[in-house]
């Protein structure tokens, strides 16, 4: 069975790397490793180049990196308000466990001022390049991605 769906679709032209790039999950995916990656403090490149490559631009990745630093500020505050990891109370939806375990833990290992300057940063270089064209959008990308994580390595 497995052979004569492989052979459909080799003959519409429809190889793995058609099905990854018009994937949204599958992006989404490697969006999510990469951030993982940044945010604790290991190699990102390989992971920045291949989204990059892709065709994910430098403001999606800033605002996708944001949005996912806010999930764990929400998984921060309400650990240490109400004690608790349920996603569902979070987020609104619940996580698969492993997941959940996953931000509850990275979010406290986060500082609020760290968030405070996580956020700041990020917005900043977010309406630093919509607001002019001409930058180097990829050296801005890489120069945040640094501070990001020296910002994270800190002690603040």
């Amino acid at each position: 069975y497995m052979a004569k769906e492989k052979g459909f679709y080799e003959k519409a032209g429809i190889d793995v790397d058609i099905v990854d790039k018009l994937s949204f999950a599958l992006g989404e995916i490697k969006l999510v490793k990469f951030i993982y990656k940044l945010l604790e403090r290991k190699p990102y490149i390989n992971e920045l180049m291949l989204l990059l490559e892709k065709g994910e631009n430098e403001i999606r990745i800033l605002t996708a990196i944001n949005s996912f630093i806010q999930q764990l500020f929400f998984f921060h505050t309400h650990i240490k308000l109400r004690g608790d990891t349920n996603s569902a109370n979070i987020l609104g939806y619940k996580l698969p466990l492993s997941i959940e375990k996953q931000q509850a833990n990275l979010s406290m290992s986060i500082k609020i001022k760290q968030f405070k300057q996580l956020f700041t940063l990020l917005l900043n270089t977010e309406l630093l390049l919509k607001e002019e064209s001409t930058h180097n959008n990829k050296a801005i990308l890489f120069s945040t991605l640094i501070k990001v994580q020296h910002i994270l390595t800190r002690e603040s």
